[in-house]
């Protein structure tokens, strides 16, 4: 042990750094998941853009502040995605300059197999701590996403249903 108490802390990581840790964890369960359920012709970094709350009927330059990207960053990505017919962009009824992005029916099942594989690997952190104490963390994420999460989490700013609803 150091004679400096507080040298002894910088090992430790942060709630921050444990909750960057646990979820590119969970991310690469659900990627893997993903991919296994037929989706292996996208990277990871495009499957990250199908996510609560969805991206259908934002503009690509909201996307891209909500995700701290580059517009040019974002467009790129949006391109692709159009390209593999999971995304279309279509001009914004209210500002013909603007575009929306909008979800095909094929991008629609990719985000549903995208909540399945979630689902799936809650259940399976669910198993590995206990569901009392992962509900637990859930219920504790929740309360902390309605105190300090971004307006875009929905009315209620949860970022799930309630856990009856959710294996």
């Amino acid at each position: 042990m150091s004679s400096h108490p507080e040298h002894d802390n910088l090992s430790l990581p942060t709630v921050g750094a444990l909750l960057r840790l646990a979820w590119q964890a969970f991310r690469e369960q659900m990627y893997t998941l993903v991919r296994e359920a037929g989706y292996d012709d996208l990277p990871p970094s495009h499957v990250l853009l199908f996510r609560y709350p969805t991206i259908a009927d934002l503009r690509p330059s909201e996307l891209a502040e909500q995700m701290g990207m580059s517009k040019q960053g974002v467009n790129d990505l949006l391109r692709q995605l159009e390209a593999k017919g999971y995304i279309e962009l279509r001009p914004d009824p209210a500002d013909g300059r603007a575009r929306l992005i909008t979800l095909t029916d094929r991008g629609s099942m990719l985000m549903e197999a995208i909540r399945t594989a979630a689902k799936q690997v809650a259940a399976e952190w669910a198993r590995c701590v206990g569901h009392e104490q992962f509900e637990a963390l859930r219920g504790t994420l929740v309360r902390l996403t309605a105190e300090y999460g971004p307006r875009e989490a929905g009315p209620s700013r949860s970022a799930e249903p309630n856990s009856s609803q959710r294996p």
